[in-house]
């Protein structure tokens, strides 16, 4: 997840486990962190509706916004960014 340019957060799901989650980075500061509050309240009102979290995540990405900012996921095929993820989690676990 972006906001200005920086990544902020990691947003995952999985349809096979009903489950989606935000996950700041420290780095990012209390600003992302506090952030999580308002995508976890986005995604139950979706789950609340009936959708799969990658329905959930379908509608973020096509430009939904959160109340505080211009944060955003970054679009793409997991599949298709796979070493790029993986490296960066590795990143992100050092920081």
């Amino acid at each position: 997840m972006e906001r200005e340019g920086q990544l902020i957060a990691f947003f995952y799901f999985s349809d096979d486990e009903d489950a989606a989650g935000y996950v700041s980075l420290r780095r990012a500061g209390d600003t992302a962190a506090n952030a999580g509050l308002l995508w976890a309240g986005l995604l139950r009102s979706k789950w609340e509706r009936g959708l799969k979290p990658s329905e959930a995540t379908a509608e973020i990405e096509a430009g939904e916004t959160v109340g505080w900012g211009s944060a955003c996921l970054v679009p793409g095929s997991l599949t298709e960014k796979a070493a790029f993820y993986r490296a960066l989690i590795e990143k992100a676990k050092s920081l």
